[in-house]
């Protein structure tokens, strides 16, 4: 039987085929996706791989009030312990996040303000409940949703949140 050879699909070397890596860029034979992006820049690919994974946690963080007090307002003892569970595991998977907050005073004071934000709208939401007609509501909702991109875009744009940020991927590929 013919050998053949193959072309990396990270770096586009031709390689032999008895060769399982790259013999270039030491990309795995046959790779695609997230892995050949991990050869091509792997700079780049863990930048964003850390982006992701602080999104997740932030948003996860900023909304937890939210869960808790829908379960406890319904009574749901259970949906309580697992949203609870929840941000906790996530906080404790997250070691990079814990480390560089617990580094910056800028970081827990911005991210204690928008938990204390959503905690108080959500509980004048649940509050006043009955009393709220679907303008109010819609209007609630729209400045929470603008709260969240202000935050979003605070993190992202400030001079203190590029510090964060920047901290927070050097943590993370580390």
């Amino acid at each position: 039987m013919k050998s053949t050879n193959w072309v990396c699909n990270a770096c586009y070397e031709p390689n032999l085929d008895t060769l399982n890596k790259c013999a270039k860029c030491k990309c795995p034979k046959g790779a695609n996706g997230d892995v050949t992006q991990q050869f091509q820049n792997p700079d780049l690919y863990h930048s964003k791989k850390a982006s992701k994974s602080l999104n997740t946690t932030l948003a996860l963080i900023i909304t937890s009030p939210i869960l808790l007090l829908t379960a406890i307002h319904q009574g749901n003892l259970i949906f309580f312990a697992l949203c609870l569970g929840s941000v906790i595991s996530l906080l404790i998977i997250n070691k990079p996040f814990l480390t560089v907050c617990a580094q910056s005073k800028w970081a827990i004071n911005v991210l204690l303000l928008f938990v204390i934000f959503n905690f108080i709208s959500f509980s004048l939401r649940l509050l006043f409940d009955d009393y709220l007609t679907d303008n109010n509501l819609f209007l609630i909702v729209v400045i929470d949703l603008v709260m969240y991109a202000l935050f979003f875009a605070y993190i992202k744009y400030s001079q203190k949140g590029i510090q964060f940020l920047n901290d927070y991927k050097t943590k993370y590929q580390s």
